[in-house]
């Protein structure tokens, strides 16, 4: 039997169940329970729950309790009397301290007087113990010359390199080094108390650059 035959009959028992049941309630006097071929009732959506504002807020503060520490407990740093610090007297920190400013870089040659006109005045200065190489670098590097001669700085570091022999224009690294990288011998003393980027420093190392190019005596 086919599936539509099959639906017939059970259409039809429903029937015929629903009037049986409708004269039996009749005869007997009670009511005639509901049809279970119905359709069932249309689904009703549920009103939505109602928002209770109590759910969402944290508890007050008060209920809690303090929530800074007890006094007794805790105190405050005592208030800063001032935020700058005192000025150095003479308005110099480096005075002070007695040590050389390293941040003075401005340096113009206009301010400063030459020691001699000439060559001839060259090799008449105090050429510090070393009148050969003195010479030769008047002659031959004049205008390093005079330049380093008018700079204590660079007079104290030219010699010290003509008093050890050191190259002052030479690699760290180099055995001939005035500023050698293992930070003993030479003239690290020297260079340093005028600073290595220093205008006394950088004359040092050109009067020692040129006067090796011009093949004068390094002591």
């Amino acid at each position: 039997m086919s599936n539509f035959g099959a639906s017939r009959h059970l259409f039809a028992a429903c029937l015929c169940g629903a009037v049986a049941l409708a004269v039996g309630s009749k005869a007997s006097g009670q009511s005639a329970p509901a049809d279970a071929c119905a359709p069932p009732p249309p689904f009703v959506m549920p009103p939505p729950p109602t928002c209770d504002p109590s759910l969402f807020i944290s508890t007050p503060d008060a209920a809690t309790g303090p929530s800074t520490p007890a006094t007794n407990k805790f105190s405050l740093p005592p208030l800063a009397t001032s935020t700058q610090p005192p000025p150095p007297p003479g308005g110099d920190i480096y005075q002070t301290l007695g040590i050389m400013n390293p941040n003075a870089t401005t340096f113009t040659y206009a301010d400063v007087a030459a020691p001699y006109p000439d060559a001839t005045g060259c090799k008449a200065a105090d050429a510090q113990g070393h009148t050969t190489v003195h010479n030769c670098l008047c002659d031959s590097c004049f205008t390093t010359m005079q330049e380093c001669d008018a700079l204590p700085g660079c007079k104290v570091i030219a010699k010290c390199a003509w008093d050890t022999g050191c190259d002052p224009s030479a690699s760290l690294t180099s055995p001939t080094s005035c500023y050698p990288l293992a930070g003993t011998g030479g003239c690290v003393a020297q260079i340093n108390k005028y600073g290595t980027g220093s205008v006394a420093t950088s004359i040092a190392q050109q009067l020692g650059l040129c006067g090796r190019m011009k093949s004068c005596p390094a002591q």
